[in-house]
């Protein structure tokens, strides 16, 4: 029986060139020091108490990341404006009519518990822009529901008022 190379196999063929120490696959599996897309990495939760002061933090970041503190150059820029620029205001719309045009329809505040619950939980997991990126696409289409039923809303209530 001939032995087969990790060059060959198609997964660790990334790690066979870096991997000196045990360790080192960790560093290569998580990311860490691979792109310098990583934030809020000394914001440690280690307990509830953190985890509910914490929360809203990194769920902004999740939303918008790479936000403008963080830029590294002309990329993380294009990023932001074709990416998280989109969903940062959708959510804030959503949330600052919530009182008036959410609240009461249980369709939309279910939507709202499932986004919320969806953000914090990627939130708390996610701590890198390009991870967070691809994983706000998707959440695109709920936080967009959203969004058009807060605006669909606020719409017939003003036609409303006019007639």
């Amino acid at each position: 029986m001939n032995a087969i190379s990790l060059d060959n196999i198609p997964f660790f063929n990334k790690f066979t060139h870096l991997v000196e120490d045990t360790d080192d696959f960790y560093e290569i599996a998580s990311g860490s020091g691979r792109g310098d897309a990583a934030y809020l990495t000394n914001l440690k939760t280690e307990n509830p108490l953190e985890l509910v002061l914490h929360g809203p933090i990194k769920m902004l970041y999740f939303l918008s990341s790479p936000l403008p503190w963080d830029w590294r150059g002309i990329i993380d820029i294009i990023s932001f404006l074709y990416d998280g620029i989109i969903y940062l205001p959708l959510i804030l719309y959503s949330v600052a009519n919530f009182k008036k045009y959410v609240r009461g329809n249980p369709l939309s505040i279910g939507v709202f518990l499932m986004l919320i619950t969806t953000v914090f939980i990627f939130g708390i997991g996610v701590n890198n822009a390009g991870t967070a990126m691809r994983h706000r696409y998707k959440i695109f289409y709920l936080i967009f529901i959203l969004f058009l039923m807060v605006f669909n809303k606020k719409k017939n209530k003003a036609l409303k008022n006019i007639s």
